[in-house]
């Protein structure tokens, strides 16, 4: 210490993207003493990573019928943070395995102009997805135009489980 002030630089390492304060504190001294906040630092997402579902869709749904839960793919950094300033262009597909697309061959998501979403604020929102055949399926969401020529991996969501309504039915 110098004339009461700390001599040794300090570090701190934040990863999560937010607006914060840093305030220092030295169990030994007095609260009189009076710690002080720093000034707002602001922390901001790292380059883009990868894509995720977030929430995921629902995992149970009924043929035909609007999924209760729309899928929402967010691109994020290293950190999970989300890529607010960035965009791209996000396309859905029906897939009958995950990690090796597999496309669908009995049923069809629709509507299919709402099949291809672009980002915003690094969000793709989904929205009126129906899928009209009674099977197990993934969505795989796939990145295209992504800001600064990035290229990500496809993503799929957790396994989907389409039932018919009749099946849905409870009995006494």
């Amino acid at each position: 210490f110098t004339s009461g002030r700390s001599t040794t630089a300090l570090s701190a390492t934040l990863y999560r993207a937010q607006d914060t304060t840093l305030t220092a504190d030295i169990a030994a001294l007095p609260k009189v003493v009076g710690n002080r906040a720093s000034n707002t630092i602001t922390v901001n997402a790292a380059d883009i990573e990868r894509m995720t579902f977030s929430p995921e869709p629902s995992d149970a749904c009924v043929t035909s019928q609007i999924l209760a839960q729309q899928p929402r793919i967010i691109l994020v950094d290293q950190y999970g943070n989300a890529c607010s300033n960035k965009s791209a262009q996000i396309t859905l597909a029906g897939s009958t395995t995950t990690g090796t697309f597999t496309a669908v061959t009995n049923g069809a998501l629709t509507p299919s102009q709402n099949l291809v979403v672009s980002t915003s604020g690094g969000i793709a929102t989904f929205s009126s997805l129906t899928y009209n055949y009674p099977e197990g399926i993934y969505l795989r969401a796939q990145a295209g135009s992504v800001t600064g020529g990035i290229t990500l991996g496809d993503v799929y969501s957790r396994m989907i489980t389409f039932s018919a309504a009749n099946e849905l039915a409870t009995t006494d």
